[in-house]
């Protein structure tokens, strides 16, 4: 059941990240299409999205990895009374793994915006 609630938890997060890339993206949307009306490729807005993303979701794994050996190391020396293994395996794939499903949340998020022609947005008036 531990397992249940941890992928509910992480389903949940993404579900709201992808909520809030899709709410920045709408919010600066004219400013990403300016990027692409001053050149820009559609590719390279896309990456310079992700790459924001990528960034956030690599601090909050850093954090949220390093919180969890701290927090780890204290249950196990004052609760259980017993001695604290560090395996550095499980906090670097679990912070990059958030890193990898946060690009493609970010990318399928984005895609709308980035792909659509900077046309329209100097067709309406801001």
């Amino acid at each position: 059941s531990l397992e249940l609630m941890a992928a509910l938890a992480l389903f949940t997060g993404y579900v709201v990240l992808y909520s809030i890339v899709s709410g920045q993206v709408r919010l600066r949307r004219w400013e990403l299409n300016m990027l692409k009306v001053v050149g820009a490729k559609f590719g390279s807005v896309s990456k310079y999205l992700v790459l924001e993303f990528v960034t956030l979701a690599l601090g909050a794994g850093v954090m949220g990895a390093g919180l969890s050996v701290v927090v780890s190391y204290f249950i196990s020396y004052y609760v259980f009374e017993g001695s604290f293994v560090f395996n550095w395996v499980w906090p670097v794939f679990t912070a990059l793994g958030v890193c990898v499903l946060s690009a493609l949340i970010s990318y399928f998020a984005s895609r709308r915006v980035v792909n659509e022609s900077p046309l329209v947005i100097l067709q309406e008036e801001r």
